[in-house]
């Protein structure tokens, strides 16, 4: 699901399991948007759920994902 806020698009990640939230929320990242403090996902989390969607338009998101993973190690 997405969402418009003005011209910021925030992707809405449904259907986790409660158990794998929890440790999702663990590893959050908090970043800044216009002086608002957002949690996201971890990049590591990010390509796991979307392995998981089964769309693909993902899996071109999970190679640049991969990327700048690789990058930050």
């Amino acid at each position: 699901m997405y969402t418009i806020l003005g011209d910021v698009t925030v992707d809405i990640q449904a259907g986790a399991r409660i158990s794998d939230f929890q440790k999702m929320w663990e590893r959050k990242v908090i970043k800044q948007v216009r002086g608002i403090k957002i949690n996201v996902l971890s990049i590591e989390d990010l390509i796991e759920t979307k392995k998981h969607t089964g769309r693909s338009k993902d899996k071109e998101d999970i190679r640049v994902l991969g990327k700048i993973l690789n990058k930050e190690i």
